[in-house]
């Protein structure tokens, strides 16, 4: 396996030369992009046989460029007419005839040791064998057969399942999650705000006589951290920050609740939001911070903003945010003073600077943040409630 970990660095560095993405890269060979980054960074094993089809299509691909051949991308909807038309209505839920005999697409690949890799990357997933097949649109029993060999599938069948698997994908290309929380509750009972609307036990908090914000003290349980003032019109403030949000969302997981149900209890307590951040992890590089900050001098960029900055990686600005100069190359849409703006850097320049994490090897390359405050921090609760609804 260490041989084969040597020779995808190889294979990185040719496609690298040849051109080649990893997108297109992981589709010729049957592959989601986030699965095929986790071949890269040692997340999943790397079989021998896997090693040739790798180098085999970096071959075929060298072969098309020197020819000046490329293959034509098909059209998804080219993949499947109808519903009726790909699979009976039947209580059998068969594919239709034309989408399991052989034909040119079957014979090229293994559709069972495809299937089988599928199979892998659902448990690892930790989706159900039934929920995925009812989210293809197939019952678990022929699901079944599929993963047996007793019947075959085509190519096209298993693009379709490997599309459905990637929304379960726990470590998809893009995601977006909550980095800032700050919200006041209408109290100074911090009894309350702990126990009631967060559902954690008081014992498990730290109480320190000291605090932020003009709050006299706060209660800790690693980044989440809960003030108090005897002052009504202060009342309690519980603030989050980006490992906050992770340590919080742990305890949610575990009441089996959702942000959307600690936010509805906050709203019903008569808290208001003060700060909501809302972050957008881009694992692929889909975005070009560089290529958008130049489009943006060249007044490129349609925006409502009548602004924007930019700083290149290293820059010191600590005046306006404190962790900026370790963001890379950063780009701030709006005023930082405003209530709301975005901010758009390169995360794994950050996670270098600050954790020393080879920039080839960070998981997140770019990240885009929404940052509301005040008002606007409350209409965004007010949208999520009414999409809730």
């Amino acid at each position: 396996m260490e041989k084969n970990r040597e020779m995808l660095k190889e294979i990185e560095k040719k496609r690298k030369e040849l051109g080649l993405s990893q997108v297109e890269l992981a589709k010729r060979i049957g592959f989601s992009r986030g699965y095929y980054n986790m071949l890269v960074h040692g997340k999943k094993p790397v079989s021998d046989k896997l090693a040739d089809q790798l180098q085999n299509v970096l071959q075929e691909y060298r072969k098309e460029k020197e020819s000046g051949y490329g293959t034509r991308t098909e059209d998804p909807a080219d993949c499947f007419r109808t519903a009726d038309d790909v699979w009976n209505a039947g209580e059998t839920g068969e594919m239709a005839d034309e989408y399991i005999e052989e034909n040119e697409d079957s014979i090229a690949f293994d559709p069972v040791e495809w299937i089988t890799n599928l199979e892998t990357r659902r448990k690892s997933y930790g989706v159900s064998q039934s929920e995925y097949a009812e989210t293809a649109g197939i019952n678990r029993s022929y699901y079944s057969v599929l993963l047996t060999g007793k019947k075959r599938a085509t190519k096209k069948l298993l693009e379709h399942l490997e599309m459905v698997l990637e929304i379960f994908n726990p470590d998809k290309e893009m995601e977006i999650l909550f980095d800032y929380v700050r919200i006041r509750f209408a109290t100074t009972d911090e009894r309350r705000v702990i126990e009631d609307a967060m559902n954690i036990r008081m014992q498990y908090m730290i109480e320190e006589a000291h605090s932020f914000y003009g709050y006299g003290r706060q209660y800790i349980y690693g980044d989440i951290t809960v003030m108090v003032s005897p002052e009504h019109e202060k009342g309690i403030l519980l603030e989050l920050k980006g490992k906050g949000c992770r340590q919080f969302e742990a305890f949610l997981k575990v009441q089996k609740r959702t942000w959307y149900d600690f936010f509805r209890t906050a709203r019903e307590m008569g808290a208001v939001f003060k700060r909501i951040d809302i972050a957008i992890n881009d694992r692929a590089e889909i975005l070009n911070i560089p290529e958008l900050i130049v489009k943006c001098r060249r007044d490129e960029c349609i925006t409502i903003f009548h602004s924007y900055k930019d700083y290149q990686s290293g820059e010191l600005i600590r005046n306006r945010e404190k962790d900026a100069a370790s963001m890379g190359n950063t780009l701030y849409l709006g005023s930082l003073k405003s209530e709301i703006y975005f901010c758009i850097y390169e995360k794994d320049y950050e996670q270098y600077v600050k954790n020393g994490t080879p920039l080839d090897e960070a998981e997140t390359k770019n990240r885009f943040e929404i940052r509301l405050k005040d008002e606007r921090a409350e209409v965004r609760w007010m949208i999520f409630w009414r999409w809730k609804m």
